[in-house]
């Protein structure tokens, strides 16, 4: 995912952010996991919050942690 702040709003600069649950962190961002191949409901409701997040200027509120040189999401749900 890549992101903007306000200290990156003037200029081409973005944030690349990392949702994975390695370490837990950011494992219920999207949800509970799911075969979206196999649960209809889980499928819709990943696509809902997607395409809600590819709209031009959407926010999301969300707490980051750097790992290494990449920010990973952590402790956060996504709600649309």
């Amino acid at each position: 995912m890549l992101c903007k702040d306000s200290s990156t709003a003037q200029n081409s600069n973005k944030y690349r952010m990392l949702v994975h649950s390695q370490d837990g962190n950011g494992a219920n961002f999207f949800g509970k996991a799911a075969n979206l191949h196999s649960d209809a409901g889980a499928a819709k409701k990943f696509e809902k919050q997607s395409s809600a997040m590819c709209k031009f200027n959407t926010f999301v509120d969300a707490v980051v942690e750097k790992k290494g040189n990449m920010w990973c999401i952590k402790d956060c749900k996504l709600r649309i």
